[in-house]
């Protein structure tokens, strides 16, 4: 299509919106015309029923003043027909006025031949006669003359007031020719009056004026049934229907039962008559319309050949100038603020471009040819493969990696090893559909060599170079092998630290129990009882290192796990402040704890553990000052701070002080500084709690370990339940049966409870306590059993079996020295409380002493079995604190 052609449619289309607003507004005057004509018909016909009524009303009040004289008529004929033949003369369009008697027959007449008639049967007659106070009867035509009438009716009564007879009048209907004539309907209007039956009474103006016999015809006979629908409606309404001629028309109805009743009425608008003016002007509108539509065209014609086509004609011709290889053309346009114009000097300046990046791209293909010699000549191999994958470029060191030869040509799936077709395939089609750079490494069995291949997206090209990796891949194979050696280590130093722990703990818990015993002997002789106490400080401090190790155990094997619950911090401030308080200041150190009201969602025991721990560290390495605990909120965490003035940790130590046995400025192992295990331990806990743990230090002025904890809202408090206890004999003193394979520590332990003031029955295996048991007659308050008893069995089997024997149960404590990680998981999961040797000879006796308050309250009941220690959160220990376990882990 040409340029003046499409200019010539595109004036086309931009008439299309005026055509498209003349056709719119010839539609709504179109609907306002119909609308007028609406209006008009309307009211024509509510004026014409106007004119109905009041002819209507003139004659009830001439049948009424007749009706009034009528009994003194009826005697005198003469008088009566005299009277009413005067009375037709001042009415011209009463066709006839009768007096009646109740049987209906005429008694007097204004025409005497209608005298002696009987019209009982007419409507009106009969209405009358009934009592209807004004009657309208049913247009009729005239016997005589064809004329169509209305007849109307009244009653008159006697002297007496009975109905005496009726007065009828026939009125034409040529009345409303003469309201017609005085108000004549606009021009291609007409009026159609029927009956309540549909019979058509006469059309307005007459046939004479409107058309001839065929409309005459019609009178007398039924309306057609478009007409017949109208009468028979409920109510009056404007439509467009064809009339009696057969031309549409808009047609306003009156239905018979519409005032004044028993007649129909239509007035009819010619409807192509009425819009003929509308249809005119849009006839205008449209010739206008073409005609300045024509003229665009046509200017838009001369235009286009005058302004577009000759600049144009030069621009092509430059530009085939171009293509036949003459780079120098130009077109020379001058401004002249046109769009050919610009156009004109845009392509003079493209082609300026063209010939300097054709300079360019004659350097570059130098440049390439050059990097295509470098490439050839490096150490790396290098490749180069179309979007098929085959390659299209391969320097010599290429060709000596992927087996030598000729590579071009070749596809990858015939150079790469066998078992990296497939992960190569998987980088390449990303990398050239998406441009996605990509590597792999592939070990080349020829010359055992490591190289990692990178693929570079070049267009639809790819790169692929092949860097030696192989001193990568060596020294990564020696760290892997090192750090299995490392992990076996640490595995196999577990196992030493735990059957180290076991062994130790046996010997230890036996010299704790005679210690304990032996101090209760000496407690007279200062001598010997300070031997005693020195002899119990030296075990204390061998059990802290035992419940160290035992600490590390448990974590390790992730036995430990926490029950997150809100908590209040003061609480915990308070236990702390209590407990190290004193020993703060028997350091000479002023202890601070910065009161809070602030609540965490943590394992209450657990982050106890954890500030019981850096509270510890803090105390042994500060040597003067002060030491202060505080909580602040940060957001949605509290942070828990625990700062002190002592000697610092130096930045290149700041990682390894949380590992065992780690310790600043204690070459001598001195135990009163403790063991190096408070600060691993705090780095596991933070680590299971999901609490992050971080420090701040500057050497020789202090340290400040911080633990985020997630803040929470204060719980509602819980309403006190009251405990539940059964009464029990008072006199009777406690039994308790100890079960341990091991006969010295079975002794030291009996020795000690005794000491207590507890009765003992001591067994080395299960059938030796049930065997004894039988034999004293009781069942036992309390039981304790070692977790290794002889010949393969376990504590938890023994206890299970004395409970099964009673068939009760009994609270129980389970005691054991090992830390393996996995015996540890098994004592656990036995579903009884544990105590781990060495424990202490206070903290068994508090133990034992909570069991027994409870046992001495009442024994429980055996429908609801309790180990030891339920609810005294004392037995499973963590370095003398409790634990939380999973369910059936203790």
């Amino acid at each position: 299509m040409t340029l003046p052609s499409r200019l010539i449619l595109l004036v086309l289309l931009a008439t299309l919106p005026a055509i498209g607003i003349q056709a719119y507004n010839d539609f709504r005057a179109r609907q306002a015309g119909e609308a007028r004509a609406v209006e008009e018909a309307s009211r024509l016909l509510a004026l014409i029923q106007d004119e109905q009524q009041r002819v209507i009303d003139g004659v009830r009040e001439v049948l009424v003043t007749v009706a009034e004289i009528a009994p003194t008529l009826v005697g005198d004929e003469a008088r009566c027909r005299t009277f009413l033949a005067r009375l037709r003369r001042q009415l011209p369009r009463a066709q006839g006025i009768v007096l009646t008697d109740l049987a209906g027959v005429v008694r007097c007449a204004s025409e005497p031949g209608l005298v002696g008639i009987t019209i009982g049967d007419r409507p009106h007659i009969r209405m009358a006669l009934f009592g209807q106070a004004f009657a309208i009867g049913d247009y009729v035509l005239r016997r005589t003359d064809g004329r169509a009438v209305l007849p109307f009716g009244v009653p008159f009564t006697d002297a007496d007031g009975r109905v005496a007879g009726a007065v009828g009048i026939a009125v034409d209907a040529g009345w409303m020719r003469d309201y017609l004539a005085r108000k004549p309907l606009p021009p291609h209007a007409d009026l159609l009056l029927a009956d309540r039956n549909g019979v058509l009474l006469g059309r307005f103006p007459d046939e004479e004026s409107n058309g001839g016999p065929v409309e005459a015809a019609q009178v007398g006979k039924p309306l057609p049934s478009q007409l017949l629908s109208l009468l028979r409606a409920e109510a009056g309404g404007v439509t467009v229907i064809p009339g009696l001629d057969g031309h549409e028309r808009i047609i306003a109805s009156a239905p018979v039962q519409d005032p004044p009743q028993g007649l129909f009425m239509a007035v009819g608008l010619d409807r192509d008559q009425a819009m003929r003016a509308r249809a005119a002007a849009a006839q205008r509108s449209i010739l206008l319309l073409s005609l300045s539509t024509g003229l665009a065209l046509a200017a838009a014609w001369f235009g286009a050949r005058a302004f577009v086509l000759r600049p144009v004609a030069r621009v092509r011709s430059v530009i085939e100038r171009w293509r036949a290889g003459d780079h120098g053309a130009r077109i020379g346009a001058q401004p002249d603020g046109t769009e050919i114009g610009h156009l004109a000097q845009t392509f003079d300046a493209m082609a300026d471009e063209l010939q300097t990046r054709e300079r360019a791209r004659e350097e570059a293909h130098a440049a390439e040819r050059r990097m295509a010699a470098i490439l050839a000549s490096s150490t790396d191999a290098v490749l180069e493969f179309d979007r098929n994958g085959v390659i299209t470029f391969a320097n010599d060191r290429a060709s000596v990696l992927f087996g030598g030869g000729t590579l071009s040509g070749r596809s990858y799936t015939a150079v790469l090893p066998g078992y990296a077709v497939a992960p190569f395939e998987e980088r390449f089609r990303p990398a050239i559909d998406q441009g996605v750079p990509a590597e792999l490494e592939v070990w080349f069995s020829a010359t055992d060599e490591w190289h990692a291949l990178r693929l570079f997206p070049m267009g639809d090209r790819l790169a692929v170079y092949a860097l030696d990796v192989t001193g990568r891949k060596r020294m990564e194979e020696d760290l892997r092998r090192a750090k299995d050696q490392a992990e076996r280590a640490n595995r196999a130093k577990s196992r030493f630290l735990a059957a180290a722990s076991h062994d130790l703990r046996q010997p230890v818990q036996s010299l704790f129990f005679f210690a304990t015993a032996l101090s209760d002997q000496m407690r007279r002789q200062p001598t010997g009882y300070a031997t005693v106490e020195a002899m119990q400080q030296a075990l204390e401090a061998l059990k802290r290192l035992l419940d160290g190790l035992l600490d590390i155990s448990k974590l390790d094997a992730g036995v430990v796990k926490p029950v997150p619950t809100v908590l209040a911090l003061q609480p915990v401030f308070d236990r702390l402040a209590a407990e190290y308080r004193p020993q703060a200041a028997r350091k000479g150190l002023d202890l601070r704890i910065v009161a809070t009201g602030l609540h965490v969602r943590s394992d209450a025991m657990l982050l106890e553990r954890i500030l019981r721990n850096l509270l510890d560290n803090a105390l042994r390495y500060t040597p003067g000052g002060r030491i202060l605990l505080g909580a602040r909120r940060c957001g949605g965490e509290v942070r828990v701070t625990v700062c002190d003035s002592g000697i610092g940790v130096p930045p290149e130590r700041r990682d390894e002080i949380f590992e065992e046995f780690t310790q600043i400025g204690n070459p001598e192992r001195d135990r009163e500084r403790g063991l190096g295990l408070g600060l691993a331990i705090v780095r596991r806990l933070s680590a299971l709690l999901e609490h992050p743990l971080t420090l701040r230090s500057e050497l020789g002025r202090g340290s400040a370990f911080t633990v985020a904890v997630p803040r929470a809202e204060a719980p509602p408090l819980p309403a006190p339940a009251p405990k539940a206890s059964l009464p029990r004999d008072p006199e009777r003193p406690t039994l308790v049966l100890v079960i341990d394979d091991e006969v010295i520590i079975l002794m030291g332990l009996r020795a000690m409870l005794e000491g207590w003031g507890y009765e003992v029955i001591a067994a080395t295996a299960e059938e030796e306590a049930i065997g004894l048991l039988e034999k004293d007659g009781r069942r036992p308050d309390l039981v304790l059993a070692d977790y290794r008893l002889r010949q393969g069995k376990t504590g938890p089997e023994a206890l299970r079996a004395v409970h099964a024997h009673f068939n009760a149960a009994i609270p129980s404590i389970i005691l054991t020295g090992d830390t393996a990680p996995e015996r540890i998981v098994e004592a656990q999961r036995s579903g009884f409380s544990i105590l781990h040797k060495p424990v202490s000879a206070h903290h068994l006796r508090k133990v034992v002493g909570e069991v027994g308050g409870e046992v001495s309250g009442g024994a429980p009941s055996p429908s609801l079995p309790r180990c030891a220690g339920e609810g005294a959160g004392a037995l499973s220990t963590f370095g003398g604190s409790p634990l939380h376990l999973e369910e059936g882990e203790g």
